[in-house]
């Protein structure tokens, strides 16, 4: 296999953020790629797994992802196209310190448009076997490995707080929505945010990191985009970036209510911050990698403003908890 006699290339470790995947950079048949080594044991063959047969399903759809070279299934190694490592996050930045907001809402439609494809088309004929994980995105997931991942990570490891009295129960109750929603069997990403999304000159976006595909519900990965801590976008812009993806899904032939929509939105995005929130404390305090901790305050402060919607009268435990938390803001910025 190509990827396996690949040692002439020389290839170059490059960072790998939270995964414990390895990747390096190198050559195959003379292009630039990305040769991706798996994460130990077992699962880390089926995370493979999943990206190659994932992958490869997006991009018969169209889906802007990278084409896929090459694939060991015995090593578990992937070759595939280098897209760069111009990351959203990295140019939104950029874009940022140069005051050029109408460019920054335009990378985002981009990203929303893209997002619809794979949600809609990428959603059709997707076999939920491929799927090394769950497969799909229900009450259960977002209770036990989002809330309850917020819980032990980050009130309890992270802020050391022990007072949590009914919201767990609290919690456990309110994930139910997500059984009840409408718009719920479609391609969900899981973790599209603005490190998982490169841009190519012309402003043309590419969407890595798909690998945790499953079938879900429409308004997560929307919800994943917008809210993210990485980037930190104004109530305003996203609340105008929202009616322009329902637009787009009205492109696909979804005819959604938005009201009834918007409220699934900001449910899923509050247990995709406590998901976030759960995972920059344990990358930090259990893996060391400090970086994490730079958005912490952020997540906290992006979760204790949408609370203040009425759609979350029922999580009021959660509500004091997180003003609670965001009042110290110096501890907060001391992590």
């Amino acid at each position: 296999m190509h990827a396996i006699n690949n040692k002439q290339s020389n290839l170059n470790s490059i960072p790998s953020d939270g995964s414990e995947r390895a990747f390096y950079r190198g050559y195959h048949l003379r292009r630039p790629c990305i040769v991706i080594h798996p994460a130990p044991g077992d699962k880390g063959h089926r995370e493979a797994s999943s990206y190659v047969s994932i992958g490869r399903h997006l991009r018969q759809a169209s889906v802007p992802v990278p084409e896929i070279y090459d694939f060991d299934p015995v090593a578990g190694i992937i070759t595939v196209e280098d897209l760069g490592d111009i990351s959203l996050q990295a140019e939104i930045k950029r874009l940022a310190g140069l005051g050029a907001c109408d460019r920054i809402a335009g990378l985002y439609r981009s990203a929303l448009l893209a997002l619809a494809r794979m949600q809609v088309v990428g959603g059709r004929l997707f076999d939920p076997s491929w799927s090394y994980d769950t497969p799909r995105y229900d009450s259960r997931l977002a209770f036990q490995k989002e809330a309850k991942y917020f819980l032990g990570s980050f009130v309890w490891g992270m802020m050391g707080l022990e007072w949590t009295f009914g919201l767990e129960e609290e919690l456990r109750h309110f994930s139910m929505k997500i059984d009840a929603m409408h718009w719920a069997d479609f391609f969900l990403h899981r973790d599209f945010q603005s490190r998982n999304i490169l841009v190519q000159p012309g402003d043309i976006l590419r969407i890595i990191d798909f690998q945790g595909g499953r079938m879900g519900p429409l308004g997560y990965d929307a919800g994943s985009l917008l809210f993210d801590p990485y980037t930190s976008l104004p109530f305003d812009l996203i609340d105008g970036l929202f009616g322009d993806y329902v637009d787009m899904l009205h492109g696909f032939g979804l005819e959604l209510e938005r009201n009834g929509f918007w409220a699934d939105f900001k449910i899923l995005s509050l247990f995709r911050l406590l998901q976030a929130l759960g995972a920059y404390s344990f990358l930090s305090v259990i893996k060391g990698k400090d970086f994490f901790k730079t958005y912490i305050p952020v997540a906290v402060a992006s979760l204790n403003a949408l609370l203040d919607d009425g759609i979350f009268d029922e999580v009021n435990a959660l509500r004091r908890l997180v003003k609670k938390i965001s009042d110290c803001k110096m501890k907060l910025l001391s992590l």
